[in-house]
């Protein structure tokens, strides 16, 4: 039995709404994802954008006040030919 997903067209607009940023030149985390968008679960948007062929990097962040790790997503700039 196939899961169903009854938030669907609202993680389809979480999505575009993550994929127009990050190609604007936004750098987002999980968090900033939560409060922009309500993406409860950003890395899946992340993982879903990336399947889709998307070439979405990411590094390490660290919060020195609560001593955790997280990531920053981000595109790299489209290379442009002289």
């Amino acid at each position: 039995m196939e899961p169903i997903n009854l938030n669907s067209t609202s993680s389809s607009s979480q999505r575009m709404k993550i994929l127009a940023d990050l190609k604007n030149g936004a750098e987002l985390t999980s968090l900033t994802m939560l409060q922009r968008y309500g993406a409860i679960d950003g890395r899946k948007r992340i993982s879903e954008l990336r399947r889709l062929g998307y070439p979405i990097k990411d590094r390490r962040g660290y919060n020195t006040s609560t001593k955790k790790h997280y990531n920053i997503y981000f595109l790299e700039p489209e290379k442009t030919e002289s």
